[in-house]
C-alpha cells in the first residue's frame, strides 16, 4: 500500500509565503486554506490549487482563535473576544465572506473544545468536556423569523412541531406633563 501511495503523490505545494502562520485549516469542500499570520497580521484564505495569493478576511473583529469556511465556504466560523473586556467569554461568530456584520453570534461553552461546521452548514458542532467525560452538542444558526417591527411577547410550538404561534406587539409610552397649583390659604 505504501508503494502504491508513493507512486500517485504529487510534490507539496506552498500555498503561502509569509514569516508565520497558525492553525491552517482546509475548507470542507477542499477549495480553499484559512490560517492566522503574524506578518501582516490577521485571517487569511488562500485556494487550496496555490495558483494565487493569500488574501484577507473580511471579518468584523480579529479572531482570537481558528477561523473555518463553511461547506459552502460562503461563511466563516471564528472565535473572537473582546479586547476591551477580557474577563467576558470567548464568542464564537459567523460572518459572510462578503463582508457585513457579524450573522450569528453566541458564547463558547465553559469546557467547549473541537469546533466544526454541521454536513448542512445550518448549525455549529462541539465537543464539551465536564468531570471528565466529553459529548458533542449542536449550535443551530436557524433564525425562525425575519420580523421588520414590534417585539415577541410570548411564542409557542404546536404539539406536532408544525406550527408556531407568536403574541406580537408594540411598547409605547406617552409624558404627560402635570403641573402643581398653589393652593389658596
Amino acid at each position: 500500500m505504501s508503494g502504491e501511495w508513493m507512486r500517485t503523490a504529487q510534490a507539496p505545494v506552498q500555498l503561502a509565503a509569509v514569516k508565520s502562520m497558525a492553525i491552517p485549516l482546509c475548507s470542507p469542500d477542499g477549495q480553499w486554506t484559512t490560517f492566522l499570520a503574524d506578518e501582516p497580521h490577521g485571517p487569511y484564505m488562500v485556494p487550496t490549487s496555490g495558483d494565487a495569493q493569500p488574501k484577507p478576511l473580511p471579518l468584523p473583529g480579529a479572531p482570537t482563535g481558528f477561523t473555518q469556511l463553511s461547506p459552502d465556504s460562503k461563511l466563516v466560523l471564528y472565535q473572537w473576544q473582546d479586547p476591551e473586556h477580557l474577563a467576558n467569554r470567548v464568542k464564537m461568530n459567523v460572518a459572510s465572506l462578503q463582508g457585513g456584520p457579524v450573522l450569528y453570534s453566541f458564547e463558547r461553552p465553559p469546557g467547549a473544545g473541537l469546533t466544526a461546521w454541521s454536513p448542512d452548514g445550518r448549525a455549529i458542532d462541539y465537543s464539551i468536556t465536564h468531570g471528565g467525560v466529553a459529548d458533542l452538542w449542536r449550535q443551530p444558526l436557524a433564525q425562525l423569523t425575519h420580523l421588520q417591527s414590534g417585539l415577541i411577547y410570548n411564542f409557542a410550538w404546536s404539539t406536532d412541531g408544525k406550527a408556531l404561534v407568536a403574541a406580537r406587539g408594540t411598547v409605547t409610552a406617552d409624558i404627560v406633563l402635570l403641573k402643581a397649583s398653589k393652593k389658596a390659604q
